[in-house]
């Protein structure tokens, strides 16, 4: 479990082939790139160069499931996160 940002993607992807499940929990459903301000003042983006679905990045990872929720607390001794949207287990917990 981790986030949406650059590091969490490239994790996810480098267990593409594992035999893993992995929940992504990200509090956005898309990943920003963040432009240069010459390039937003040029108009030299379109706007989806700028963002992206997470589920779009991920869909063809089969062993990825995207929740859209806040991570609110750790619970490190019980092996649980607390979101927005209830408690997860892990086994591993990666914060990116």
């Amino acid at each position: 479990m981790w986030g949406g940002g650059f590091a969490g993607l490239n994790f996810i992807k480098s267990l593409k082939n594992e035999q893993v499940d992995i929940i992504l929990i990200d509090k956005n459903n898309y990943h920003v790139f963040r432009p240069l301000i010459y390039q937003v003042a040029t108009a030299g983006l379109e706007p989806g160069a700028i963002s992206e679905s997470l589920r779009g990045m991920c869909h063809k990872q089969k062993n990825v499931h995207i929740r859209e929720a806040e991570a609110k607390e750790v619970l490190i001794d019980k092996y649980k996160l607390v979101t927005s949207a209830g408690t997860v287990d892990y086994d591993y917990l990666v914060l990116a």
